[in-house]
């Protein structure tokens, strides 16, 4: 394979992963419970989900899915490696999107009502 068939194939991936990604972001955003967790900052993002760890009514294997995130985000060994320019960090956004996903759509919905409402009546306090 030639280096410039090379480079074409690696840009079309960029631009074809960056649409699929953008899509998802797109879509996940007008639906709710994603819209309320996307508003919210990243602090209360990560007590979202250390308040889902502590709540008894989320089953072991969506708690399991934030945990085994950290874990791949990690270790150095990607679907595709980081060394890859752009790529390499576009498939690490796909993997906490899908994350994500799985999480709200897998947890109770009483408790991600109940998470997500005392983190916004928290962030309205807050004015820093």
């Amino acid at each position: 394979m030639q280096w410039w068939q090379v480079v074409a194939l690696a840009a079309g991936a960029m631009v074809v992963l960056g649409l699929l990604l953008y899509w998802a972001v797109k879509a996940l955003s007008a639906r709710e419970p994603y819209r309320s967790f996307m508003k919210l900052s990243t602090r209360n993002k990560a007590a979202f989900f250390k308040g889902l760890l502590k709540d008894g009514s989320v089953p072991w294997w969506v708690k399991s899915a934030p945990l085994l995130l950290v874990v791949y985000l990690a270790i150095p060994i990607d679907l595709i490696p980081d060394f890859i320019p752009v790529l390499g960090y576009m498939d690490d956004v796909g993997v906490v999107l899908l994350t994500l996903a799985f999480v709200l759509r897998f947890t109770p919905k009483t408790a991600v009502a109940r998470l997500l409402g005392e983190l916004g009546k928290a962030a309205e306090g807050d004015t820093t």
